[in-house]
């Protein structure tokens, strides 16, 4: 009796508190209740996206939007500067909640697009002697690109042209530095940056040839365990362009990465 008796308190005392929790989560805000932990935001390890200084310090573009971005949101963003590939990878299992990259890097239904940030160039360039005037100059060329990146043209599914894939934009640069290779696509800002690193001038290459005009995108893992603060996200994304750091974030990249900030007039290649 006794034994059966503290079973029945046990029970008693389960769904007393079964019934409190249900009561506390009817009383709470939906917005208390969505959200979680802190979110995890992977970047690409490249200047001028990320990069470490001399002292250890992660700075760098994607850097200070997700810090701009935490401020909106109200609360922190874990940032991880990583290798392109690993970061898709961990944005398509869920290690990751947020990222920036062009939405042609995704896999299909990998993330939700949260909100376009900035317009970047990407473009073809050779060493000096290669001349491309259209589509039918690049048929045949030897391309170096990086393994997970997108050109966003027709040449990334082109079976007519040799690509050497590589682990970043360093090595792509230093095989065409070498003659292993006739071109390399990238964005502007990062091949600018890498360039400088190989000493590398441009008017040691080509003209280059623009390929594509996209908007780099915040996105979110549809395989986050945190997906219930994407409306919160969301939010913060779009009060962020009307605050006061969006130009301090903006004034950082007129110094750092002039070239995102062209006029893009090319308005039959932007892709939204």
């Amino acid at each position: 009796e006794i034994l059966s008796g503290l079973v029945g308190s046990e029970m008693c005392i389960r769904d007393r508190s079964l019934f409190f929790t249900l009561i506390i989560l009817f009383i709470l805000p939906l917005e208390a209740i969505a959200k979680g932990g802190p979110l995890k935001a992977a970047i690409p390890l490249e200047k001028p996206w990320s990069y470490y200084d001399e002292k250890g310090t992660l700075q760098g573009l994607a850097v200070s939007y997700f810090k701009a971005l935490s401020i909106e949101l109200g609360s922190p963003i874990l940032i991880s500067a990583v290798p392109l590939k690993r970061m898709l990878l961990g944005i398509e299992k869920g290690n990751y909640d947020l990222s920036l990259m062009f939405k042609e890097q995704a896999s299909v239904g990998a993330v939700t697009i949260v909100a376009p940030t900035l317009p970047v160039d990407t473009l073809l360039v050779g060493l000096r002697g290669l001349e491309i005037k259209n589509n039918n100059s690049i048929v045949g060329l030897r391309l170096a690109g990086v393994r997970g990146a997108s050109s966003g043209s027709w040449i990334d599914k082109s079976e007519k042209i040799e690509k050497v894939l590589t682990s970043n934009y360093s090595e792509a640069v230093w095989l065409l530095k070498q003659g292993r290779v006739d071109a390399v696509s990238g964005s502007y800002p990062v091949l600018q940056s890498v360039m400088k690193k190989h000493e590398i001038k441009w008017e040691e290459l080509n003209k280059p040839y623009l390929l594509s005009c996209r908007f780099v995108m915040l996105v979110f893992s549809n395989f986050s365990s945190e997906y219930s603060q994407l409306k919160a996200v969301q939010g913060a994304a779009k009060s962020l362009k009307q605050s006061p750091q969006w130009n301090v974030l903006l004034n950082e990249i007129s110094t750092n990465a002039p070239s995102i900030l062209g006029t893009h007039d090319h308005p039959e290649l932007l892709k939204h």
